[in-house]
């Protein structure tokens, strides 16, 4: 939403001062060993099962020819704590390497043969494995609408989805655990009925393309439900006479006035976006959404996202192109009372913002939101948005209260690395800046250009009575003296928190300490 200001030289310094400042993680290899046995500790002593602080996710079982997606969680630390890392990948065919951003890394391997590929994730010692078996499965092709045993697929076969299926109303689809489903260029699924897919961590279903090159379309569910428990969906989106919304692209899952639940969900490399609904709801948790076109974009909808990453929206391929990539796009609100609600959720890099509220009522909480080219949080249009516990670095605005009548309550929050911290006022300069920001026991300092900036670009100035910061540490002339507030240099703990002998210490308005909540 707001310009660019000089993207490329200020984006450069805000990654710099975040790579200072990032605390440095433990370097994992991962070796991916055809045919290798291996303990889970690294010997040969079975007894000795070690803690693993990694978890690798991926299809134990795959017809030949299959691309292999992976998922890398690291799940014992605090994603504030992490910082970014590269990990090595090999295979006896191919060596690859994926960067793992705080906590979060995906990928795809391909050219297997017949037979068992043993996985290993090692850093010295082995931190986790498993096999993946690659073999020849008879196929069997589905098309239109759905009857009878076509509405169960399991994992004897592979279902080959050769053109367009309707899962009738009063039907349920169930997709069992392993089960792999191919899809031929632009196909999509309307459930009108139920769709149930039941993967599990050991089985996970996949929904791909039966050619990379060529993605598949949709699943639509229209006026039904749906639940997907453990499923990756790769290579999807593709149809763009379909497409949804402002980034102009079709969702993988579209949800339109029905009921979506995910849990375990990993939509990678999708040339669509991942989700897309309309008067909905959709429950999303522990789940992945790395190298799509968005994260998703919801129109009235009530929206309940927790502990899952979004990641690389659409690549990051370190050239800026402005196509509305937001991680998150939310607009308008479901009714006058129901709140969407994004909980324990990491967001880095994009090539927008990482959450668009756009008229949504909204509460984020314990989140971490880096690297994006906009803002971290951008409120706009009317309704009100609340940001909790919430750290925000390395973006080119961390909060902003843009045009309309948004309402925007920021409370623990830490600031930190952006090119502005907090910011009142919008680009846009044909509509109006009428909203009001409340900001309380919050840190936002060390950013490069402003850690608060008031500016209606109607105006040419700031406009007044239109933010409060109190119990709260901004290091600004025109804050410094409110209620509560305090000035200085802040001395850090790991993961963004207050050392015991910081400014701040103490302060917030119950007498806890400003900044993050542990």
């Amino acid at each position: 939403m707001v310009g660019r200001l000089n993207y490329n030289l200020d984006r450069f310094k805000a990654r710099f001062l975040r790579a200072i400042t990032l605390i440095s993680c433990v370097t994992i290899a991962i070796a991916m060993l055809n045919g290798c046995e291996l303990s889970p500790n690294g010997s040969d002593d079975e007894d000795n099962e070690p803690i693993s602080a990694f978890e690798l996710y991926y299809p134990s079982r795959l017809p030949i020819g299959t691309e292999l997606p992976y998922v890398l969680r690291e799940v014992n630390t605090s994603p504030r704590l992490l910082g970014w890392e590269t990990a090595n990948i090999t295979t006896t065919l191919q060596f690859k390497q994926v960067q793992l951003k705080r906590g979060f890394g995906s990928g795809r391997l391909s050219q297997f043969g017949q037979g068992v590929t043993h996985l290993s994730v090692a850093n010295g010692s082995i931190l986790a494995e498993g096999d993946v078996e690659f073999l020849e499965l008879p196929e069997r092709s589905i098309a239109g609408t759905l009857a009878g045993s076509d509405l169960n697929w399991n994992a004897d076969t592979v279902i080959v989805v050769t053109d367009n299926i309707t899962v009738p109303s009063g039907s349920i689809l169930r997709v069992t655990e392993g089960t792999v489903v191919l899809l031929h260029a632009d196909v999509r699924l309307d459930v009108e009925g139920e769709i149930l897919v039941s993967g599990t961590r050991e089985a996970p279903v996949l929904f791909t393309a039966v050619n990379p090159g060529m993605d598949w379309g949709e699943i639509n569910i229209a006026s039904g439900y749906a639940q997907f428990e453990w499923t990756f969906f790769t290579h999807g989106g593709g149809d763009e006479s379909r497409s949804f919304g402002h980034s102009n692209s079709q969702p993988v899952l579209r949800v339109d006035e029905a009921i979506a639940l995910l849990n375990h969900c990993f939509f990678l490399d999708n040339e669509g976006k991942a989700i897309g609904s309309r008067e909905a709801q959709v429950t999303m948790d522990s789940s992945l959404v790395m190298r799509n076109d968005t994260g998703g974009e919801h129109h009235r909808s009530v929206v309940m996202i927790s502990n899952t990453g979004f990641l690389d929206m659409p690549t990051d391929d370190g050239v800026f192109v402005d196509d509305d990539n937001d991680a998150i796009y939310l607009n308008g609100a479901f009714d006058e009372s129901s709140y969407s609600e994004i909980t324990d959720c990491v967001f880095v890099t994009g090539k927008d913002d990482a959450i668009d509220h756009n008229g949504a009522l909204l509460r984020i909480s314990n989140c971490l939101i880096e690297d994006f080219a906009h803002e971290g949080v951008a409120a706009s249009n009317t309704n009100r948005a609340y940001v909790l516990n919430t750290l925000i670095l390395g973006c080119n605005q961390g909060i902003e209260a843009g045009y309309g009548t948004p309402e925007v309550i920021v409370d623990h929050c830490v600031l930190v690395g952006n090119n502005i911290g907090l910011r009142f006022g919008d680009e846009y300069t044909s509509m109006d800046d009428n909203g009001n920001m409340t900001i309380t026991n919050t840190i936002s300092v060390e950013n490069l250009l402003h850690n608060v900036w008031n500016y209606d670009p109607l105006l040419e100035g700031p406009r007044d009575d239109v933010m409060s910061i109190t119990y709260s540490m901004v290091n600004d002339t025109l804050y410094d003296n409110e209620t509560g507030n305090v000035t200085g240099e802040v001395t850090w703990l790991e993961g963004y928190l207050l050392a015991p002998n910081s400014v701040g210490v103490g302060m917030a308005e119950d007498g806890s300490d400003m900044g993050l909540i542990p």
